[in-house]
């Protein structure tokens, strides 16, 4: 069984046939034997050609969902864009690993402040962790801000 590419070939070689066609061969001849050539191609393969669609739609349409969804990376690591206007995007793994660096520059400080604190108020003095979950959430959203 031949495949796609060889009936495509075979197709152009035909149609080659139909511009200039054989000695004894009238041109109308010519394209009504290529329009019957292409026909058959395509009944042939119509299941195949059907498959080449649906599989170019998907492609179509996950194209668009990766598409948004960068944006929307963009968009949360870099803020809303101006008016009219969109991030680029060739950055963003630098702007999360910068993000990335600068959060754990913020843990560390609060570690190292919260070992101080406890070295001067002593061992008994413990944090409540909701507390700082939040203080440590309005740290990191102000440095995100900048």
């Amino acid at each position: 069984m031949s495949t796609i590419p060889e009936h495509i070939e075979a197709i152009r070689l035909f149609r080659a046939d139909v511009k200039a066609p054989p000695k004894g061969m009238s041109q109308q001849f010519a394209q009504a034997q290529y329009q019957m050539q292409c026909l058959t191609f395509i009944e042939a393969h119509i299941d195949e050609i059907a498959q080449l669609v649906d599989d170019e739609e998907f492609n179509y349409l996950l194209q668009g969902r990766m598409g948004k969804i960068l944006n929307d990376t963009a968009n949360a690591l870099k803020g809303p864009p101006d008016a009219l206007a969109l991030h680029s995007t060739h950055d963003l793994a630098d702007v999360a690993a910068n993000m990335v660096a600068s959060q754990r520059e913020l843990l560390t400080a609060l570690k190292d402040a919260r070992a101080r604190l406890r070295a001067i108020v002593g061992p008994s003095y413990d944090i409540d962790p909701s507390a700082e979950a939040k203080r440590m959430d309005a740290v990191i959203a102000q440095a995100t801000a900048k």
